[in-house]
């Protein structure tokens, strides 16, 4: 039998999973900063059991952050005698980020006692609850920890931790050399592709935001070439335009020292850097009002 169950509340603020799967995004309950504090807790839990009782039974129980948390306190419950009374022990738990509940009266309860159901807990080495997830691993007996450099995420599985988890599974399916039931290794199945499932998943969103942040680089990088061209074109202008204006001067300061009239037609001969430039009247004019360019000597008519 298996069963993924979605949290009974609309997820508040940004969910930890977008990306991996489409929305709508749920949670279990509410809790402070502290973690010492729930709301909603109680009705979860009776929601978690009626729904294990009446579409069960299971053998054991696979969460990722609050569904870890809740699935761990569950089991220690169970232990306990606080829930799950008509349901099956609870044999497996794996654990993706999951932590302790802090709140003295039900950890005193949940944790009281070592939890001894097969337990492997994947910790991130970037995870802002690396250490709850420690600590909820020592709260197992012989727990599996496996590691990865990630965040808070279900983390792409190498070769050695792959080969872990193939090891843990067979020791379960060995079980002290008890043959297992058709079902019992049916289940024990289940949960590994479930693992290898958000291993895909997490794969994916991997890959896709190595393609973001490789688009995003690329953009930055176009648009750095692209302002560094633009002001590389606006100073040729600049200095293109100084040129010009400096030429401008230099005629109009020749025409101004020949001492000619600029409405005569008679020839004037200046001097442009220490070139002799023949103008007559038309040209004098054309110098005077801005249009002549300084294009090089000139004789009459250019």
């Amino acid at each position: 039998m298996q069963d993924f169950p979605d949290g009974i509340f609309p997820a508040k603020g940004k969910s930890d999973i977008e990306g991996i799967f489409p929305p709508p995004y749920f949670e279990w309950f509410q809790y402070n900063e502290d973690f010492t504090e729930y709301t909603n807790l109680e009705e979860c839990i009776s929601y978690l059991c009626e729904y294990i009782t009446s579409n069960g039974p299971f053998d054991g129980l696979l969460g990722f952050s609050q569904g870890a948390t809740l699935s761990a306190l569950l089991i220690g419950y169970q232990i306990q005698g606080k829930v799950l009374k008509e349901h099956p022990p609870l044999k497996l738990f794996v654990s993706i980020s999951g932590t302790k509940f802090r709140d003295p009266r039900i950890f005193e309860v949940a944790y009281k006692d070592t939890i001894k159901v097969k337990s492997v807990h994947f910790i991130g080495a970037k995870d802002w609850l690396r250490l709850p997830s420690e600590e909820l691993a020592t709260a197992f007996d012989n727990p599996l920890i496996i590691r990865h450099p990630h965040g808070h995420t279900v983390p792409r599985l190498d070769e050695e931790s792959t080969g872990k988890l193939r090891a843990w599974a067979t020791e379960i399916i060995q079980c002290n050399n008890r043959i297992l039931e058709k079902e019992e290794i049916k289940t024990i199945m289940i949960y590994l592709v479930a693992v290898l499932i958000f291993r895909e998943n997490a794969i994916r969103l991997e890959e896709k935001k190595k393609r973001e942040k490789e688009l995003l680089s690329q953009m930055i990088e176009e648009a750095g070439e692209y302002k560094v061209e633009f002001y590389r074109k606006r100073e040729v202008t600049c200095e293109n335009n100084k040129v010009t204006n400096r030429e401008k001067e230099k005629m109009f300061a020749a025409v101004v020292a020949s001492d000619g009239d600029s409405n005569t037609p008679n020839l004037k001969m200046i001097k442009v850097d220490g070139v002799d430039i023949m103008l007559d009247g038309t040209d004098v004019n054309r110098v005077m009002q801005g249009h002549y360019r300084g294009k090089g000597p000139a004789g009459p008519g250019n």
